[in-house]
């Protein structure tokens, strides 16, 4: 299991959708990311350790980003 550590504009822009659509976002896709170390696409380059795990809720599109430490 990962632990989760967030960027400080990232709770600015968590308040900005609707309470539904967070709940989703935590429930769902964060616990998601924490228990599966395989979560997302792995990066390639300069980017290279860090996962990109892509969703749609709605019309919106997410991007999260795992990095490995």
């Amino acid at each position: 299991m990962y632990e989760d550590e967030y960027h400080p504009g990232v709770k600015k822009d968590l308040k900005k959708p609707d309470v539904q659509f967070r709940k989703k976002i935590r429930e769902e896709h964060i616990l998601t990311i924490l228990s599966e170390s395989g979560a997302g696409k792995e990066l390639t380059g300069d980017f290279f350790g860090i996962r990109a795990y892509h969703f749609r809720a709605g019309s919106r599109w997410l991007w999260l980003t795992t990095i490995q430490k």
